[in-house]
């Protein structure tokens, strides 16, 4: 039975669908960070809870427990290899920040800007920014424990590469598919819903719809055009394992180049098209949103597809001159 070689692409499309759903039906008015946020926003409001409510010892305990999460990892291996090594100073540091901003999110009140006393809905717009930028900034440090460890799996077994390789792109793939499936259709989902509650009596309703769904189109498809020259690359990375400078490799790496290319001109041109049409419509549209920028992310991501393309691209080359040489 032959397997299956696109369980990576599955996953991803299966994701993006997820998305698109979780994005529709549900909560209204959720922002990205706001999702990334609540499973730590959510432990915090239930400790305080049960703790107001008379049961301290078990809101310390679940605090305690939450907190020391970060450090399971690092005292398995440790058991495991009967040695302390550098690693745990980020597990451990992560542990810290993790007591600190749960600490924090049990008692919002520390939070308290005293310059917005007087106006409670500033302190409510003050008081979620710093809970996302906490929560963003344990992201960031659980990101470089996970990258650490990862260095020293690929240090100790060099052939493991290759996967590792192939899992980053599939990651960086799925947050492209999330921010594009699930941040750009909540904000076409909120445009359509203050449209259609708009009280003005000349509103255009099905042109300002029209806009908004245009909107997330020319937003999702320079994502998309990333995510498949991930996928390519990543499955060119699993045929690069079984072998390096194969002739049949240099064609492959052509392709890649041709759709990277390919990639720049869709990222630049939705971004000019959608504008166009936004100005177009704008004396119609209730919500008129102009894309000044262009996805950076994207472009670097396609630019050094490209150059390591070339280079690979160059080696295999040199490999076969120097076969007909020999």
């Amino acid at each position: 039975m032959k397997k299956f070689r696109y369980c990576g692409e599955a996953v991803l499309a299966l994701f993006a669908v997820a998305c698109i759903i979780f994005a529709v039906c549900g909560p209204q008015g959720q922002s990205t960070f706001e999702i990334m946020s609540a499973p730590f926003v959510s432990a915090g409001d239930f400790i305080r809870v049960i703790s107001l409510g008379g049961n301290i010892a078990g809101g310390w305990c679940l605090y305690i427990f939450i907190g020391i999460l970060p450090l399971i990892f690092p005292i398995v291996k440790t058991i495991i290899k009967r040695k302390v090594y550098f690693g745990w100073l980020l597990w451990a540091a992560l542990c810290a920040y993790t007591f600190i901003m749960l600490y924090i999110l049990i008692n919002l009140h520390l939070l308290r800007n005293e310059i917005f006393t007087a106006q409670e809905e500033y302190n409510a717009v003050y008081l979620q920014a710093i809970v996302h930028g906490a929560c963003i900034i344990w992201y960031a440090l659980a990101l470089l424990c996970v990258l650490f460890e990862c260095a020293g799996l690929l240090k100790a077994k060099s052939g493991s590469s290759y996967v590792f390789a192939q899992i980053i792109l599939y990651v960086i793939a799925a947050l492209y598919i999330f921010l594009a499936f699930y941040g750009s259709v909540v904000a076409a989902a909120n445009d359509i819903a203050a449209v259609n509650e708009a009280t003005l009596g000349n509103i255009n309703v099905p042109l300002n719809i029209f806009a908004a769904v245009f909107s997330v189109i020319m937003d999702v498809l320079p994502s998309v055009a990333t995510v498949i020259l991930l996928c390519i690359c990543a499955r060119f990375i699993r045929d690069l394992k079984r072998d390096n400078f194969s002739p049949e490799r240099v064609d492959e790496l052509n392709k890649i180049i041709a759709l990277s290319k390919i990639s720049i001109i869709v990222t630049l041109s939705a971004t000019i098209i959608n504008n166009i049409v936004q100005l177009a419509l704008s004396k119609w549209l209730l919500n008129v949103g102009f894309s000044l920028k262009v996805s950076l992310s994207s472009l670097s991501v396609v630019c050094l597809v490209i150059i390591a393309a070339g280079v690979l691209k160059r080696a295999i080359e040199a490999n076969e001159e120097n076969k007909l040489t020999i």
